[in-house]
């Protein structure tokens, strides 16, 4: 599969078309600091079956989760509708539109849902802009989300910076550190450090393998988030439309899911990771037809 690189002086970024566009890295040139999470040991880059199953694969890099995250069936306005394991662009190939020195665009068609999804990525000095334009072809509704699934390296003293306050969070996992599923944390009250590891605040998993997954209970308050990482004296930042993706998620995997480790961001428009969950919670959106979404991601690898 090919890897087309976008480069200046201070980044160099990789990405793959056949893998829906994935950002396969994202690299620090001044620091030698790979900032996209690799594939786990033992692993490789596979081009996966079309709604194939995301841990079947290499599970690393950016990629873009659209329309869905979890693979479920559901019964929607007299249509049933199946959305695949973390929705159908990471496992199909873009096209590719224009490309130069620093800027690539891609596009696919979804036979299934029938929309456009073309994705511009451009570098500029240390930001790299992801450029979404969505346009359905269908004849009636579609319910979806889009999430960012942006797997970054794994440090063991990296910090975490949340949209303004960020002070409550839901744990949305069973069987993690962060106990039982639905259990709010107040990061004011409670033990847990968020803005660190959380598993450095527990102890008893010190030194363990484990994972977990919370979302910030409420919409954010302002489109920047990111992650600090002192060792090697950089910062990745986001800043994204806050009304276009005001709900955060946060991935954490310290080797205790398939044995890799990677944490990600996940600002997405649905709350959260099923359709049928984000309908019920009324915090979804509907692709309608003929309509349009276009927006912005930027990312930001600042020497520190």
């Amino acid at each position: 599969m090919e890897k087309i690189i976008l480069e200046n002086d201070l980044l160099s970024i990789a990405v793959v078309p056949e893998l829906g566009g994935k950002i396969s890295s994202l690299f620090c040139k001044n620091r030698s600091f790979e900032a996209a999470a690799r594939p786990g040991k033992g692993k490789a880059y596979l081009k996966p079956e079309a709604d194939g199953r995301f841990t079947d694969y290499d599970m690393s890099g950016i990629d873009d989760a659209f329309p869905n995250i979890d693979a479920e069936t559901i019964s929607y306005e007299g249509r049933v509708l199946c959305y695949p394991d973390h929705g159908e662009i990471w496992s199909r190939e873009m096209e590719v539109l224009e490309r130069d020195r620093d800027s690539l665009t891609m596009k696919l068609f979804s036979g299934r849902f029938r929309y456009d999804y073309e994705k511009t990525v451009s570098l500029d000095r240390d930001e790299v802009t992801l450029h979404y334009d969505i346009v359905s072809r269908n004849d009636a509704p579609i319910p979806c989300f889009w999430t960012l699934h942006g797997l970054l390296t794994y440090k063991d003293d990296m910090e975490f910076t949340f949209p303004g306050e960020g002070r409550t969070f839901i744990n949305v996992l069973d069987d993690t550190p962060l106990g039982e599923n639905g259990r709010i944390y107040d990061a004011k009250r409670d033990v847990i450090n968020f803005k660190r590891l959380p598993i450095k605040s527990l102890a008893r998993y010190s030194g363990k393998p484990y994972y977990m997954k919370y979302y910030l209970a409420d919409s954010v308050s302002e489109g920047s988030c990111g992650v600090y990482y002192p060792s090697e004296k950089v910062r990745v930042t986001y800043t994204y439309d806050k009304m276009t993706l005001p709900w955060l998620g946060v991935w954490i995997n310290g080797g205790g899911f398939e044995g890799d480790y990677n944490v990600a961001l996940e600002m997405t428009n649905g709350y959260y990771d099923s359709v049928g969950r984000a309908l019920e919670n009324k915090r979804i959106i509907f692709l309608k037809p003929g309509e349009k979404i276009s927006f912005d991601i930027c990312i930001r690898i600042e020497q520190i």
